[in-house]
């Protein structure tokens, strides 16, 4: 009895410790776990742009060769290193890679929680802000594979913590880890600098020893930017003349064609990155539209409820949701086979989920408008920013501001270079609605809407790219064909079976005699199909391998 006795007031001692002070993580964990299961990532293949990196994770511990490669157009360093800790430790395998980025992607979400929690003082809004962020579709589909995407934003997400740590404490030692972080950061994408430079500003806003800690965070800026210029000399030395890497020199600020290009694409992309940051954060800020409504007159709530819609419809009724590169994948299958690019094909179009992204795309900007203009209004009594934590919120406004920019300089705008927006814009939200009372059954019906769209959008995508490589293993083990011989689509050509070539074409037809995609192009006859479940939407469905008639 007396043992028993002990082991029960064991295990409650060790619940009491370790388990009842971190039941949201546990939870976060818990779920996290069980949504993996339904993906189940463990496949040997690449996805997306992943690729290249593998390919640069493997020369590094095969050859002992470090080069980010002709692909890329980031510094990298960051994430390959990561990526060769986890394959030099566990064995290289597309999936080893693929479980160092969610490794990443839930330490990303639990900063996330933690920096809620400080600038919230609310657990519960830290452990919803985390559910948002984990089941935003693009964080989510990302964080199965080993893009960059992940790894930034979790870098982000840290940076930002530490520079909150130190406005509370104003302890120096703090500004090691941000300066040892934001290094990171700009070694896995050139475009981090915005942190340092940010911060910088933000220490002019503090109240005591400004001049001191603002001297320290000049310098710590400095150094970021002599790693940098360090980093890049290398790569100038290693990169042949073609690689796609943006070296910082070659922005120039003081041009007339910088500044022609940045209002070019901010009149093209401005919109379009705001519908999707506002849908994104939507969920998570209905948490606090109840309270902020209490005490609103019915009558001004109706005007303005009309004003928001009708003012949101007329802003973005010509605005196409940005369904491109994760939700092409997820969503539609990934179309970066020749039927698309050459045909504008797209097989798996679902009517039901282009019909409901339409409704989503007034409704919940609509509702983010009508909550801020509330919270406006409430505030003007208040002091919305106190003195202690200001030069936070100054830090944010222009880490948002300069990150924006670098949108509108980018040769290229895909769904996914939002997430950093989107995290920043979960933390402002608890941030300046904490005094609201939070209503979690208000974006219950949200929750499960990510999580299918998020869990079994990414099922069906490794499902497809699961049948896709068992058709080019037929062919290749099989039937002999060699790999120059096969397109089997964006992912599958790039990899040509790990070689260092950095690129082979998929974009056409003639050279190839074999072609793996979902419908029958010219000249080409069946040889074999592979079905397969879609639950996203949920059907069967087929994806072909097709040889030329002439073979046939």
């Amino acid at each position: 009895m007396s043992s028993i006795k002990g082991i029960r007031n064991g295990l409650s001692a060790f619940l009491n410790r370790y388990l009842s002070p971190h039941l949201y993580l546990w939870m976060l964990f818990l779920i996290f776990l069980i949504a993996e299961c339904v993906v189940n990532p463990v496949a040997e293949f690449p996805l997306n742009d992943d690729w290249a990196y593998t390919k640069a994770v493997r020369l590094l511990q095969f050859e002992n060769t470090f080069t980010i490669g002709d692909w890329p157009a980031m510094t990298l360093f960051t994430h390959i290193i990561w990526g060769f800790i986890f394959t030099k430790t566990l064995g290289f395998s597309f999936f080893i890679l693929r479980l160092s980025t969610l490794v990443s992607a839930f330490i990303g979400i639990v900063v996330l929680n933690k920096l809620v929690i400080r600038v919230s003082g609310n657990k519960m809004l830290g452990f919803l802000a985390s559910l948002i962020l984990l089941f935003n579709p693009i964080y989510f589909n990302l964080s199965n594979t080993f893009m960059t995407d992940v790894n930034f934003n979790t870098l982000l997400l840290l940076d930002c913590l530490l520079i909150f740590i130190f406005f509370e404490n104003k302890k120096p030692k703090m500004l090691f880890w941000i300066f040892l972080v934001s290094s990171l950061l700009v070694l896995i994408r050139q475009f981090g600098l915005i942190v340092p430079i940010s911060f910088v500003i933000a220490c002019f806003f503090l109240k005591e020893n400004k001049y001191l800690f603002s001297g320290l965070a000049i310098l710590i800026c400095v150094l970021v930017v002599l790693i940098l210029q360090l980093y890049e000399g290398h790569l100038e030395k290693i990169l042949p003349e073609q690689a796609a890497y943006k070296f910082a020199g070659q922005m120039n600020l003081f041009s007339t064609g910088f500044w022609e290009k940045f209002f070019t694409l901010l009149g093209l992309r401005s919109r379009i990155v705001l519908l999707q940051v506002m849908v994104f954060i939507t969920p998570f800020s209905l948490l606090f539209l109840p309270s902020q409504l209490l005490g609103s007159k019915r009558m001004n709530m109706l005007i303005i409820s009309v004003v928001v819609f009708v003012g949101v419809f007329v802003i973005f009724r010509y605005e196409k949701f940005f369904l491109g590169n994760v939700f092409l994948n997820m969503t539609l299958g990934p179309e970066l086979f020749y039927q698309n690019t050459q045909t504008g094909i797209q097989h798996n179009h679902s009517a039901v989920f282009q019909n409901s992204v339409e409704v989503i795309k007034f409704l919940f900007p609509s509702l983010f408008i009508l909550g801020f203009i509330l919270f406006l209004n409430k505030r003007k009594r208040k002091s919305a920013i106190g003195s202690q934590t200001k030069p936070f919120v100054v830090f944010m406004f222009f880490l948002t501001l300069t990150y924006l920019g670098e949108l509108f300089i980018f040769d290229s705008l895909f769904d996914r270079y939002v997430l950093p927006l989107v995290s920043i814009g979960l933390i402002l939200t608890s941030y300046y609605a904490k005094e609201s009372i939070p209503r979690p059954k208000w974006i219950l019906f949200t929750i499960p809407l990510l999580f299918y769209v998020s869990v079994f959008g990414t099922k069906d995508y490794f499902t497809l790219n699961t049948k896709r490589w068992e058709a080019y293993h037929f062919l290749r083990q099989e039937q002999h064909i060699t790999a120059g011989n096969v397109n089997g689509g964006f992912e599958l050509n790039c990899w040509d079976d790990g070689k260092t070539v950095w690129w082979r074409d998929y974009t056409s037809l003639e050279a190839y005699d074999y072609i793996i995609q979902f419908d029958q192009p010219k000249q080409f006859k069946p040889l074999k199909e592979y079905q397969f479940r879609r639950y996203f939407p949920y059907k069967m469905d087929k994806i072909n391998i097709f040889v030329r008639d002439s073979l046939h």
